[in-house]
């Protein structure tokens, strides 16, 4: 009659038949979470705990190393379109007056937003055609005024000017 028993716990003595190996000794997967603090369902088919907190270990720096990476490329778009980014935040921040008549700024998720959030990883050039004219008209109209005037063509070329394109 075969128990299926392998060895004995290092922490409880009690018998077991799934090992997790965890500084070089057995234990059960009670005792292995008590002692290493580590869940067993999160280890899936790994039984060695010591390569577990290695692999997480190396996993965690490769996942910091690609976010400081994105960080700094969101840095250097920023330091270019910095000024487009303020600028398309600012106008999805929308006022709202409650009853004391104080004006409270909600920042919503609009178009607005998800440009900015475009632009902190390409350069305002590579927007899609209609999303660069839209983001223009908008800045046109708010710094030259109505459409077809002299002073919103200025404002159009203006814009055009500091995205670097003619």
């Amino acid at each position: 009659m075969e128990t299926g028993i392998l060895c004995n716990c290092t922490r409880c003595g009690q018998g077991i038949k799934y090992v997790f190996e965890y500084q070089g000794k057995p234990y059960g997967s009670e005792c292995v979470q008590i002692v290493s603090g580590i869940k067993t369902w999160e280890m899936g088919d790994r039984r060695n705990v010591d390569e577990y907190i290695a692999f997480k270990a190396e996993r965690a720096a490769q996942i910091d190393a690609r976010e400081e990476l994105t960080q700094k490329s969101r840095d250097s778009y920023y330091s270019v379109n910095g000024w487009l980014i303020d600028y398309l935040m600012d106008k999805d921040n929308k006022r709202y007056y409650p009853p004391s008549g104080i004006e409270v700024r909600i920042q919503e998720k609009g178009f607005c937003y998800s440009i900015a959030q475009e632009l902190f990883m390409k350069m305002p050039e590579d927007l899609t055609d209609r999303q660069f004219q839209i983001v223009a008209d908008m800045w046109s109209k708010e710094f030259g005024g109505r459409s077809g005037s002299k002073s919103y063509d200025k404002a159009w070329d203006d814009f055009c000017d500091k995205c670097g394109l003619e």
